[in-house]
């Protein structure tokens, strides 16, 4: 079955919107099918959403402005000259003119130089459960990686709260056939219609990410787990934006969202579960792929604290979105993991909150030294016998370093350790 369209909200498109073509499946009501979206990145809405139902077992395509697609989201474009007005992401392939794309025709934008051919990017997108694809992304220019300040200053235009303006409405297709349905209310299931709603919100938020140039890590597992987002760029001096999406009714709006979901001590408790969880309905390679998204989050935090930003994201039910953009406060962080540590903490949580406050207190290693010992209990004796012992130096060395550095009248004696 082949069905040709031309949808008007498309016809106006610029360069900063994003064409996004994936599949979708409300599990609950047995409905699936190919989802077309498009979505302005500069003045965050979504202009256009669609659902191409599969009504029979059988393949199908369609046609859209100047490119057609089929049930496994495989675009194939019949020529160039309309590709400069918008940029096209798919989890499928792509072809043009009808000539599958080799390896060496997909691109990084990076090393796009020639803007009078298209530009193709691979960039790894993943599932709850772990499972990695790929997201081909299809520009007629280089696309540029923009600072986090630049992307704050960007989004915060959309900080407050804006008045809904009616609501957007999503079309089902089925054939010739087609219904539009409220974008609040896309299925008459509530579970299919929460998901797919969170799956928009958290789709919105990739394609802003993806225009700004940023590329994802698998962070989220289940429903509910782990981070919506941690988005990165791949510059020598990378920034890190971890993100999360809302797309429901709700009366307050993004600094809500980023109170609750964004403060420190949640990134502080969901990088502890990563680690410490034992997540089974992962797979072994998710796992491991889950692990160093955290332990990448856990780096910056350690190393580049000043680089990670916070992004909270609202879609409203008109399609517009709300977007609060806040650098992260490593302060903040380090006193909610001292509320969590114990005797019973693993290390690697130890030595990482202790060098981010001595890291943020000194200046130098030598005022860090100073710091760690006079923080410790005792005569400036007991303090020196317990770094003697922590080095595993010899009592008769213990004894001889003792008597040059520390006053007679405090005492030489060295502890018998073997007792």
């Amino acid at each position: 079955m082949q069905t040709s369209i031309l949808l008007g909200s498309y016809l106006n498109i610029f360069a900063t919107e994003i064409i996004d073509i994936d599949k979708f499946s409300f599990s609950s009501t047995q409905i699936k099918g190919v989802r077309v979206v498009c979505f302005d990145t500069d003045n965050q809405r979504f202009t256009a959403v669609n659902y191409f139902v599969q009504t029979t077992p059988a393949p199908f395509k369609w046609n859209l402005l100047d490119f057609t697609f089929d049930s496994d989201c495989n675009v194939d474009l019949s020529s160039e000259s309309k590709l400069e007005n918008y940029t096209l992401t798919t989890k499928g392939t792509i072809k043009i003119k009808g000539k599958d794309l080799e390896e060496a025709d997909v691109i990084d934008d990076e090393d796009a130089s020639n803007l009078d051919r298209c530009v193709i990017k691979k960039v790894s997108d993943f599932q709850n459960n772990g499972e990695e694809s790929k997201r081909l992304i299809l520009t007629h220019k280089k696309i540029d990686i923009r600072t986090a300040q630049h992307i704050k200053n960007k989004l915060n235009e959309y900080s407050g709260k804006i008045k809904s303006k009616g609501a957007l409405e999503a079309t089902f297709y089925r054939g010739k056939e087609k219904e539009n349905k409220a974008f609040s209310n896309l299925s008459a299931d509530v579970s299919d219609n929460n998901k797919e709603r969170g799956t928009l919100g958290e789709l919105a938020t990739t394609l802003t990410m993806i225009h700004f140039g940023y590329q994802g890590h698998f962070s989220k597992y289940g429903t509910d787990n782990g981070f919506d987002g941690i988005f990165t760029d791949n510059s020598d001096d990378p920034e890190m934006f971890i993100t999360e999406s809302k797309c429901r009714e709700r009366a307050d709006g993004v600094k809500t969202i980023m109170k609750d979901n964004l403060f420190e001590k949640k990134i502080a408790d969901k990088l502890q579960r990563i680690f410490t969880y034992t997540h089974p309905t992962l797979s072994i390679q998710a796992k491991k792929r889950l692990v160093e998204t955290a332990t990448l989050v856990g780096n910056f935090i350690n190393e580049n604290p000043d680089k990670i930003f916070k992004f909270a994201h609202r879609i409203k039910p008109d399609g517009i979105c709300e977007c609060l953009v806040e650098k992260f406060d490593v302060s903040k962080y380090q006193a909610s993991m001292l509320h969590t540590l114990s005797p019973q903490s693993p290390m690697k949580d130890k030595l990482l909150v202790l060098d981010n406050i001595t890291t943020q207190l000194c200046l130098t290693e030598d005022e860090k030294a100073k710091l760690f010992i006079s923080s410790l209990r005792g005569a400036r004796a007991e303090k020196l016998e317990l770094i003697f012992k922590a080095l595993n130096i010899e009592d008769e060395k213990q004894e001889a370093m003792l008597a040059i550095i520390t006053p007679k009248k405090e005492g030489r004696k060295v502890l018998n350790y073997a007792s």
